[in-house]
C-alpha cells in the first residue's frame, strides 16, 4: 500500500504495535498507518455507533472513521473463534459452553465484546497480547482464548497443534479490519482505499491472501 502511495522502500519503516498501544502512537505520529489488526468502526456498513464513510456499491464502507482514527478497507473480514487445549476441545460445542469458562481475550482486540454478546455468562479476562493468553491457557488459568479466526489459526500453527487447537464449529460474529491513519486524515484513508482497489484489479491482493493462509493455516471464503 505505501510503495502504490508513493513511497520508496527506504521511506518505510515497519513497527511493532500491540492493541493497546497502537491508537496512541498513531495519534501521536509515532506510525502514520496502522495495519495491525484495526477493527474498522460500525463494522464497516453495518451503521451506528456515530461512524461516518463513503459506500463502496456494495453495501460497505471504503472509508469510515470514528473520535480515534480515519479507515481505509475493510481489506480483511473473517469469523471470530475460539482457541482451547486438545483435551477440552471437545467439550466446548458452543458459545453456551463457556458459561463459568475463563476466556482470555486482548484488550482493544475487539473480542471481549464480541464474545460477552453470545455468552455474556463467560468469565472473561483481558491481557496485553495474544502469548501471554496462549500462557494462561497452557497452565490452566484460561479454559480458552476468544479472537478472529486467523489470529487464532497462526497461534494454533505456532504451537503446533500440541497445545492448543482452533474449536471447531464454534464461529460468533465476524469482524472487519481497515487500514487506520490519524482521524481527520480521510483524504489519506480514501487514497489508501484507492490502493486496496488497485491491489483488487492487479490481483496483487489475492496473492497477500493466498500468502496469509500459507503463514497461518487460515483459509478465507472466496
Amino acid at each position: 500500500v505505501a510503495k502504490r502511495l508513493g513511497y520508496a522502500n527506504k521511506q518505510i519503516v515497519f513497527k511493532q504495535v500491540e492493541p493497546a498501544n497502537r491508537l496512541e502512537l498513531l495519534a501521536d505520529g509515532t506510525v502514520d498507518m496502522v495495519v495491525a489488526g484495526m477493527p474498522m468502526p460500525a463494522e464497516a456498513g453495518e451503521g451506528g455507533n456515530g461512524a461516518n464513510g463513503k459506500d463502496d456499491g456494495n453495501g460497505a464502507k471504503d472509508v469510515a472513521s470514528d473520535d480515534h482514527a480515519a479507515y481505509a478497507g475493510p481489506y480483511l473480514t473473517t469469523r471470530q473463534g475460539l482457541l482451547a487445549r486438545p483435551d477440552d476441545a471437545g467439550s466446548i460445542d458452543g458459545v453456551a459452553a463457556l458459561a463459568g469458562k475463563s476466556v482470555c481475550t486482548v484488550a482493544g482486540s475487539g473480542a471481549k465484546e464480541a464474545l460477552l454478546a453470545v455468552a455474556p455468562r463467560a468469565n472473561v479476562r483481558e491481557r496485553d497480547t495474544y502469548p501471554q493468553c496462549v500462557t494462561d491457557l497452557m497452565v490452566g488459568t484460561a479454559d480458552a482464548i476468544a479472537g478472529d479466526a486467523v489470529t487464532l489459526a497462526g497461534l494454533a500453527r505456532d504451537e503446533g497443534g500440541a497445545l492448543v487447537t482452533r474449536v471447531n464449529g464454534v464461529r460468533y460474529g465476524s469482524v472487519r479490519y481497515g487500514i487506520a491513519v490519524q482521524a481527520g486524515a480521510v483524504t489519506l484513508a480514501a487514497d489508501i482505499a484507492d490502493a486496496l482497489d488497485d491491489m483488487r484489479a492487479d490481483g496483487s491482493y489475492a496473492a497477500a491472501l493466498d500468502a496469509l493462509a500459507d503463514a497461518t493455516g487460515w483459509r478465507p471464503a472466496r
